[in-house]
């Protein structure tokens, strides 16, 4: 297996490659706490399970349905929850692309809601993106 700098430096020698990270103002997801309040509750980190449409498990970190929720939305997903701890957590929703005759669950965004008592909110915020100064047509063997 290649190690990442093994790799950057084989991009850097081939094809000139140079980057740089910077940091932009850009569209952002933020999970936030819904106004009817938050329904989790705080528990022992423990175990859960994650599955297409499900995240369940008693003492959950919020970052764990963070990420998750990110992954289902193909887009940046910033906790703003302010919820420190573990939670006990039954979010069940069907998936955009689940087939019309196998909506048996809510929505995500109405899932989170109704079942965590979060919500997602459009905002703009702070990315790490990454820039590329130079790259050129690869060299020779």
């Amino acid at each position: 297996m290649v190690s990442k700098l093994r790799l950057q430096s084989l991009l850097a020698d081939r094809f000139q490659l140079k980057v740089h990270t910077s940091t932009k103002e850009m569209p952002i997801y933020a999970l936030v706490v819904a106004k009817s309040g938050s329904k989790l509750q705080r528990q022992p980190a423990s175990s859960y399970r994650i599955a297409r449409g499900l995240i369940q498990g008693k003492g959950v970190p919020i970052n764990v349905v963070v990420q998750n929720i990110a992954f289902e939305l193909d887009h940046i997903l910033v906790d703003k929850t302010g919820l420190p701890d573990y939670y006990d957590i039954t979010l069940k929703w069907t998936p955009d692309d689940a087939p019309p005759d196998d909506a048996s669950a809510p929505s995500l965004r109405t899932a989170l809601q109704e079942q965590l008592g979060l919500k997602i909110e459009s905002q703009k915020g702070p990315v790490k993106v990454l820039v590329v100064d130079n790259v050129a047509r690869p060299s020779s063997n």
